[in-house]
């Protein structure tokens, strides 16, 4: 997904002062890989800290991969923009239309995915003695998707649908296992993730989640965060995919979870 469209969906989650800088950047894009954080503030009348904060609001990490981001935007001269789907159209163009929205669905996973995060994250999964997740509706078949990746090659995962009863289960475990909890909610506001998060923190227990960009209340509760992009413009007024590309954002963001764990693994017992 483009900066400008990531910018586009936190908007209604902006401070006043962040979106004063979010339309001084949007009229002023091309200038911006020249300005330091401190140059920015002073022109939008806003201040290295609002700088710093709002790049972080839209996925990147540090100022210098905002601007990177800027950069690119640039260079593309392009807004890739989901197609809407009418039901009065020929099978041929409704084909191209889902086809073409699933890619650009798919193109926005890499520009929010972080190696550090990835790298830690595989760590942290490969030194815990149990994983449990943790998801409701389409998150919960992509919590069972991870149980059924690392189960294979003899991780023990733990995935039930019942909140008590994985509460239970790691409060039992807590005595003898390193244990990881890993959480999931596209929203990042469903209560029974967050409640399991907060009660997982309170045990000393390594916290992930994985969630839609934009400063949600799942992303605040845990130490690692996988950000997918958020779905909100293909929900509202197109033909009810939403579901669909929010569970193939977090299926792909696994898949590529996987990938890294399999290749650290390796690395480990190779040595």
């Amino acid at each position: 997904m483009s900066l400008i469209k990531n910018i586009e969906n936190v908007q209604n989650e902006l401070s006043m002062t962040e979106e004063k800088l979010a339309s001084y950047i949007l009229a002023n894009l091309g200038d911006i890989p020249h300005m330091t954080a401190q140059k920015l503030a002073d022109l939008s009348e806003t201040s290295p800290a609002t700088v710093i904060r709002f790049s972080r609001k839209i996925g990147y990490k540090k100022y210098s991969d905002f601007k990177l981001a800027v950069s690119r935007s640039i260079e593309k001269q392009v807004r890739n923009e989901y197609n809407y789907i009418s039901f009065d159209e020929s099978f041929e163009v409704t084909k191209n239309k889902i086809l073409i929205n699933d890619k650009l669905v798919v193109d926005s996973i890499g520009e929010l995915l972080d190696e550090k995060t990835i790298n830690r994250i595989v760590k942290e999964i490969y030194d815990a003695d149990k994983i449990y997740v943790f998801g409701v509706g389409t998150s919960g078949i992509a919590a069972e998707d991870i149980r059924q990746k690392w189960l294979k090659i003899g991780k023990m995962v733990i995935f039930e649908k019942d909140k008590s009863l994985i509460l239970e289960q790691i409060k039992n475990d807590l005595e003898y296992n390193k244990i990881v909890f890993w959480g999931i909610s596209h929203s990042g506001k469903n209560r029974e993730v967050l409640q399991l998060i907060r009660e997982a923190r309170k045990n000393d227990i390594t916290t992930i989640g994985m969630t839609q960009l934009g400063g949600s209340d799942l992303e605040k509760a845990v130490q690692y965060v996988l950000q997918t992009s958020r779905t909100d413009n293909i929900e509202n007024g197109h033909y009810g995919s939403g579901a669909t590309h929010s569970l193939l954002l977090q299926l792909l963001t696994i898949d590529i979870v996987y990938f890294f764990y399999l290749k650290y693994s390796r690395s480990v017992n190779t040595i």
